[in-house]
């Protein structure tokens, strides 16, 4: 699969395009650089966003709810709050997409981000092709 992962905070923008295994059904595994990514996108329930490595969370994106999540990073770790304000799925041809925003509360401060994030498969067999025209 190949997995793009378009995160926005604050005026900052981060975009990773990797290739990524599909572990089960709508659960992707990804990392470069040291940081490594789970992301899965149940059909009911709330979408999900591991990252270990330098930094480390794990955050579920239940709409209009605080969930409690906890940030690790070389310095120590942190317990905030994750508020999601949205969390959209839609299947985009053979692949997927997960559009959410949510607010990071701790200490007294609010921080606003929003993920993109998009899955589809690395190449179409000529075989799966040729199917499609046929139907």
């Amino acid at each position: 699969m190949r997995v793009v992962l378009r995160t926005e905070s604050e005026g900052a923008a981060e975009r990773l395009c990797l290739t990524a295994r599909e572990r089960g059904e709508r659960r992707y595994i990804f990392g470069s650089d040291g940081a490594f990514y789970a992301v899965s996108i149940p059909r009911k329930g709330a979408p999900r966003i591991t990252r270990r490595g330098e930094l480390g969370y794990r955050l579920e994106l239940d709409v209009g709810k605080d969930t409690d999540a906890r940030i690790c990073t070389a310095y120590g770790c942190f317990d905030v709050k994750v508020h999601t304000l949205y969390a959209r799925t839609r299947e985009q041809g053979a692949g997927l997409v997960l559009e959410c925003g949510y607010i990071l509360r701790f200490d007294g401060y609010d921080r606003r981000n929003d993920v993109t994030f998009s899955a589809k498969p690395l190449a179409v067999s000529e075989e799966d092709k040729e199917g499609r025209d046929e139907n």
